[in-house]
């Protein structure tokens, strides 16, 4: 898993991949706050795990799992599976299949009383359905709809969230 010393090029890596958090960034360095405190909640704290891929001293990859409360009426206490990202020009490689089940066993051998592991995923991002269904995410629901709202407490068009009952 990562190191404190990462938490600094993570963070980097993480605003470089979520073009749409730039304006929240910026707004936080004016108040004093690092891109860690943006982009690695949870990390120092243990509430959440990060695995990272290096190559050469350089993060090409990384995934994110932390346990979460329920949400809404549809799903009791779980793990997050969420923020996985690698470099293009280290995708189809495995890397991120290898984060994901780095991720997975981690949230087995530290949460025995897990039942379900959750993510959420582009609608039409075909690739990462691909990667999640190949490591045992078999359940789906869309995150925009009103019945999404109800039983997830959550809505967003164009995304889904996909479920694996068997933590491994």
């Amino acid at each position: 898993p990562w190191q404190v010393d990462d938490l600094d090029a993570l963070a980097e890596l993480r605003l470089e991949a979520s073009p749409f958090a730039v304006g929240a960034a910026s707004a936080r360095r004016k108040n004093g706050e690092s891109l860690r405190d943006l982009f690695c909640r949870g990390l120092e704290s243990g509430d959440a795990a990060c695995f990272l891929a290096v190559d050469r001293d350089q993060i090409v990859g990384y995934c994110d799992i932390a346990r979460r409360q329920p949400l809404g009426r549809g799903l009791g206490k779980h793990a997050y599976l969420k923020n996985l990202q690698v470099l293009d020009a280290y995708r189809q490689r495995g890397l991120g299949e290898k984060l994901v089940r780095a991720c997975l066993a981690h949230a087995a051998a530290e949460h025995a009383d897990l039942e379900v592991v959750a993510l959420e995923v582009d609608d039409g991002n075909g690739p990462a359905e691909r990667l999640y269904e190949r490591v045992g995410f078999d359940e789906r629901a869309s995150l925009g709809s009103a019945a999404s709202l109800w039983r997830y407490s959550t809505f967003f068009l164009g995304r889904s969230l996909m479920f694996k009952q068997n933590v491994l």
